[in-house]
């Protein structure tokens, strides 16, 4: 083997090294921002419960769609980096978040429309 193709395969590994590497520091990534979605929701579901003001429940779930948002983005990462047979894990991942997301945006539409009719 000469040095050149020595050299080749060291870099090769010291790449896949890198790229693993990199998966596992988006993978924490995306642990921590799940973290933080998780806790707005929470957030939001208990100030729901309070009655507060549309306004306050509009601007949480605002925040929580910026953190979905973070999600999906570092997770689309994870997924072009990924082989392909463990790429479901992740669309999965993606997929329970996305539902939490819309079930935030339904309470708060429901919410809304209460709120209109308790004007009337």
């Amino acid at each position: 083997m000469s040095v050149t193709e020595g050299d080749t395969a060291g870099s090769s590994l010291d790449n896949s090294r890198g790229m693993d590497d990199q998966i596992k520091s988006w993978k924490k990534q995306r642990g921590v921002d799940k973290g933080k979605f998780t806790t707005k929701v929470r957030i939001f579901n208990n100030l729901a419960l309070q009655n507060s003001p549309v306004e306050v429940l509009g601007d949480i779930f605002s925040e929580t769609c910026g953190l979905f948002e973070r999600v999906e983005n570092i997770n689309d990462e994870i997924l072009q980096a990924e082989k392909e047979d463990s790429q479901s894990e992740h669309l999965d991942y993606i997929g329970e978040l996305q539902k939490e997301k819309y079930d935030v945006q339904c309470r708060l539409l429901n919410y809304k429309t209460n709120k209109e009719r308790q004007k009337w």
